[in-house]
């Protein structure tokens, strides 16, 4: 259950950060906030998909749904560099977070070939892109924070609830 609410969290915190990151820098670069959504989805529909500012569902929705589809991916990945975050320190745990986000970012940028990467480099400057990537490091850790502090209360009802030492009045 803890691999699950880890994955989930870390997911979702990586996919709002990410998202978030990608349509607000390129807001600041001068570019439509959807570009970098619809460069994603350059993977179905070619590289022209990255020059699209209007909202559609054919290329803002299917780079939303591959962004956010790979975000899970590496929060899942994350979880298992991460088990029993309970028990895991809040350092480790941020610093796991980063090394899947770089992980990521070697896998999308280095190792995949170009029709495959996740499009944001068709459309945002390289420091934006690596900022991106630093937001989704952080989105992984925060939801890895979070399912870390669901974890604890459940250890410390499970501690409470037995004492063999104490009798019971």
């Amino acid at each position: 259950m803890a691999y699950l609410r880890t994955a989930l969290f870390s997911g979702t915190g990586a996919a709002l950060a990410a998202v978030t990151a990608i349509t607000v820098l390129s807001r600041i670069e001068g570019k439509g906030a959807a570009r970098p959504v619809n460069a994603t989805s350059h993977v179905l529909w070619g590289p022209k998909s990255a020059a699209r500012d209007e909202i559609d569902l054919a290329h803002t929705g299917s780079g939303l749904g591959i962004n956010v589809g790979s975000a899970f991916f590496w929060g899942a990945i994350f979880a298992l560099a991460a088990p029993r975050p309970a028990s895991t320190p809040r350092r480790s745990l941020v610093a796991r977070a980063f090394g899947t986000t770089l992980l990521a970012a070697v896998v999308d940028y280095a190792v995949m070939p170009k029709r495959l990467r996740p499009g944001w480099e068709l459309v945002l400057q390289a420091r934006s892109v690596a900022a991106a990537l630093a937001a989704m490091g952080t989105g992984l850790a925060a939801g890895g924070l979070v399912a870390r502090e669901m974890d604890a209360p459940q250890k410390l009802v499970s501690t409470l609830a037995f004492d063999p030492v104490k009798s019971p009045d």
